[in-house]
């Protein structure tokens, strides 16, 4: 049960994608950043940043994590997240508990991340929901808890989220944290490899070599109907 990919970005398609009102000039921003000009957008956004603008602070801790246009700094990093997150924004309390998951800018604190973590998962988000899965699966900043990493990974896949559903087919193989049932882990398996993950795909053609066509069909249907219920019939 390793954690196969903690999440360590905060995407700019994925904050215009939580159906927030953002302001005209931080739109200038983005359009900038979208032809390259990241010199334009971080003007834009620094002021608005400064002012509060939560969905400019979010993007300036992006572009300092990752160097993108300005000097890589995860300690501006840090600030960014921290002020986005402190203002109760689910996105920035995922960046910043990613800096204290991976130590940087600030020293390593799982505690601290799970504590973050914590708060933007209770906000629905599913990159969030993901990793804390993760933290309870490994015992990363709190008593392992296969249980409770079940929950999360369940939530984080019922939003569509493939790596958590790779994690929640793990979980069924295996019965951690749940009965063993390999129908479920191989639906699940399914679902992430459509969705892009490698380790859902491998996982998936390893369980299925144990499998005769009738079941794998059986899988199938059982797959597409959860998808086309929105995750409702899983």
């Amino acid at each position: 049960m390793s954690i196969s990919k903690l999440m360590t970005l905060v995407t700019f398609s994925m904050l215009l994608g939580q159906g927030v009102a953002v302001a005209a000039d931080y739109e200038l921003g983005f359009k900038a950043y979208q032809i390259g000009d990241v010199t334009a957008a971080v003007g834009e956004w620094k002021p608005l940043a400064e002012q509060g603008n939560i969905d400019a602070q979010n993007s300036l801790g992006a572009l300092y994590k990752l160097g993108l246009g300005v000097p890589q700094n995860a300690k501006a990093a840090v600030k960014w997240y921290s002020l986005a997150a402190q203002q109760g924004d689910a996105s920035g309390q995922y960046g910043l508990a990613t800096m204290y998951a991976g130590g940087e800018g600030v020293p390593k604190n799982n505690e601290t991340a799970v504590y973050w973590f914590s708060l933007a998962a209770d906000q629905g988000n599913a990159d969030a929901q993901y990793n804390l899965g993760a933290m309870y699966a490994n015992g990363l900043g709190v008593l392992k808890n296969d249980d409770t990493a079940v929950n999360w990974y369940t939530l984080a896949a019922k939003q569509g989220l493939a790596e958590a559903q790779a994690e929640l087919g793990v979980m069924y193989e295996n019965g951690y944290g749940v009965a063993i049932d390999l129908d479920r882990a191989y639906m699940w398996y399914n679902i992430g490899a459509y969705g892009g993950s490698d380790a859902a795909a491998k996982n998936k053609q390893t369980l299925a070599k144990g499998m005769q066509a009738a079941q794998k069909a059986k899988l199938q249907k059982i797959s597409n109907t959860c998808l086309a219920s929105g995750y409702a019939e899983c």
